[in-house]
């Protein structure tokens, strides 16, 4: 009987902190509100890669689903970022709006994989020979629920060859998100898309955070079965050790 109360109070606390972890921010800060989650995005490996330099800027137009969009990702490919060189990030309501909602801005020798990045932690680590996805914070846009949304890269100040490479798709056969979106060079639409990520958190009441959470749930079938599924084991696992 000590043996099962071992087993069960083991499960139990393995998916506590499987929960824990799910809050946790995926950058190597912890937000103020450490509610977050994906949105759009994939774990798999674009099979292209674009460079952004002096000549080519790279912009993709997304609609978020949630509300509190705050944070975003790229994914870059694997290649020698000791440069000086600089990275822009812009992100506007349209590509024709003249004021920035963010601006953002790094040296390529500051962009690299984070080892405390929760996003990075299996399947992630799995990519980083081939790159990895480099996630910024901005503070947290509280109406982007529906609504469209235009980002782009520049690299002013590099030469061609001497650029940054970003990941691209070039179909969204298994990814339905990406079909509200379109990939541009220098502000222009072509075919393909950006391989990138975007991230929301929960702020308001309790209410609206399990109307988040359904919302979810409901648009992404493995995520509810697993999180779902950690509850039930906590609940099956609490009754047990309760009766014994």
């Amino acid at each position: 009987m000590k043996k099962i109360k071992v087993i069960l109070l083991f499960f139990f606390v393995v998916s506590l902190i499987s929960l824990v972890i799910f809050m946790i921010s995926i950058s190597d800060k912890i937000p103020s509100n450490i509610f977050c989650f994906l949105d759009i995005g994939t774990y798999r490996i674009p099979p292209n890669a674009v460079e952004v330099n002096n000549s080519n800027v790279y912009g993709q137009s997304f609609v978020s689903n949630f509300s509190n969009l705050f944070m975003m990702s790229i994914f870059i490919p694997t290649q020698d970022l000791n440069s000086d060189k600089e990275l822009s990030f812009h992100l506007k309501n349209n590509k024709d709006d003249v004021k920035d909602l963010v601006a953002l801005k790094w040296k390529f020798n500051q962009i690299y994989f984070k080892e405390n990045n929760f996003y990075l932690v299996p399947p992630d680590r799995e990519l980083t020979e081939q790159g990895f996805h480099f996630h910024f914070q901005f503070p947290p846009i509280k109406d982007s629920k529906n609504k469209e949304f235009y980002f782009y890269f520049e690299a002013s100040n590099a030469k061609v060859g001497e650029g940054i490479k970003l990941g691209v798709w070039d179909d969204i056969d298994y990814y339905e998100a990406l079909a509200k979106g379109q990939m541009f060079i220098n502000h222009k639409p072509v075919d393909g898309f950006l391989a990138f990520r975007t991230y929301n958190t929960w702020e308001g009441e309790a209410k609206d955070i399990l109307n988040e959470m359904y919302s979810r749930f409901r648009k992404d079938t493995p995520f509810g079965i697993f999180y779902l599924g950690l509850l039930f084991i906590n609940f099956v696992g609490l009754l047990l050790i309760s009766k014994n």
